[in-house]
């Protein structure tokens, strides 16, 4: 049986394995998957996703949020790269 989260580092952590669980399971299954198998897929119980989660839809709305996290991550590395000039900026994307 998991530990309680305590500390809101560990709670962060908790959030996360939520979120990771249900990223592996969409992939998988193609469509949001059920709260039941986000919560036995990160080995914890259904009710304690609702503890970090109040709706399927905040789920969703998390798996957006972490997907745009990641892309704009990936973005701002290649822009720092970009030459300052604009043209050769623009060259880079064609």
């Amino acid at each position: 049986m998991a530990r309680n989260a305590m500390t809101d580092a560990d709670k962060l952590l908790r959030r996360a394995d939520f979120i990771n669980a249900a990223h592996q399971l969409f992939r998988e299954q193609k469509i949001l998957p059920s709260v039941a198998d986000i919560a036995k897929s990160a080995g914890l119980a259904k009710g304690t996703v609702y503890l970090y989660f109040k709706t399927k839809e905040e789920i969703f709305i998390a798996l957006l949020e972490d997907d745009f996290a990641k892309l704009l991550q990936k973005l701002s590395i290649i822009i720092q790269q970009l030459p300052l000039n604009g043209v050769k900026a623009a060259e880079f994307f064609c």
